[in-house]
């Protein structure tokens, strides 16, 4: 899984996850059905004055969808909603907005839009730092899932760079025989046998 970035602590697009990405509400991927149920749905919390949190919810799992059906595009605008939402109803240094930035990194990096990646992943990663501190599992993360965006891109020192930063981090933070420890460790090994 050498082009592949984990899912967040927080939010769901290209792996399993064992959270929600901001509430309980849920849509199942299946169908076209589907999707023109959830988009009535958000239609109709729009109307209503519905609670944004659920919008943001239901945007972030229409993306969902969207990256299961290879729409691409249509994932980031529904993700470019969720934190337009989110950045006007927690304000734009929430953890929330940080979470659905990686979440658009990820579908930039597996279209191999690097550079776009990137720009989601930097601010995400600012944002972690003022919510949770300089040492966290957030930060640590954000820092490893940029490491992986520059080691595809064969920036292999910039690589380098935060994948240390990320182990050192998950060092302090959790055990060490953590699978977020470990898959950092793997990582660096992989950056410095490719320079």
């Amino acid at each position: 899984m050498s082009n592949t970035i984990a899912a967040s602590p927080s939010v769901v697009i290209l792996e399993e996850s064992k959270h929600s990405p901001v509430s309980d509400a849920t849509f199942e991927t299946n169908s076209i059905l589907d999707e023109a149920m959830a988009l009535r749905q958000i239609e109709g919390f729009k109307l209503t004055g519905g609670n944004p949190h659920e919008i943001i919810d239901l945007l972030t799992q229409l993306s969902l969808h969207y990256v299961k059906e290879g729409k691409f595009d249509k994932a980031l605008l529904s993700l470019k909603d969720a934190c337009k939402l989110a950045e006007i109803t927690y304000g734009q240094e929430h953890s929330v907005v940080a979470e659905i930035m990686v979440e658009m990194a990820f579908i930039n990096f597996s279209q191999r839009r690097f550079e776009s990646a990137r720009t989601y992943l930097e601010p995400a990663i600012a944002i972690y730092e003022k919510n949770f501190g300089l040492i966290s599992d957030q930060v640590a993360f954000a820092f490893h899932k940029l490491a992986k965006v520059y080691q595809a891109s064969g920036q292999l020192q910039m690589a380098e760079k935060y994948c240390q930063k990320a182990l050192s981090i998950y060092e302090k933070t959790s055990c060490q025989d953590d699978e977020q420890i470990n898959a950092a460790r793997n990582d660096l090994i992989k950056i410095r046998q490719s320079q």
